[in-house]
């Protein structure tokens, strides 16, 4: 069971986090903000958003926190 102190360090955020990465970095090898377009130069830079806020409540369902 997570809760948000200890979510970011699961091996379940990582693993996705991780995919997130693959799916969006483009053939040249670079990863694009969604916003400005313009490259992401570090991998670490990335910030992946949660459509839904997360909370003690729905941390553990992964339709929202995944």
């Amino acid at each position: 069971m997570f809760t948000l102190d200890n979510f970011y360090k699961s091996k379940e955020w990582e693993a996705f986090r991780l995919t997130v990465i693959a799916d969006r970095t483009e053939p040249n090898g670079f990863l694009y903000c969604a916003h400005c377009k313009k490259p992401i130069l570090n991998k670490y830079d990335l910030i992946i958003h949660h459509k839904e806020e997360l909370t003690e409540d729905n941390v553990n369902d992964y339709n929202i926190s995944l």
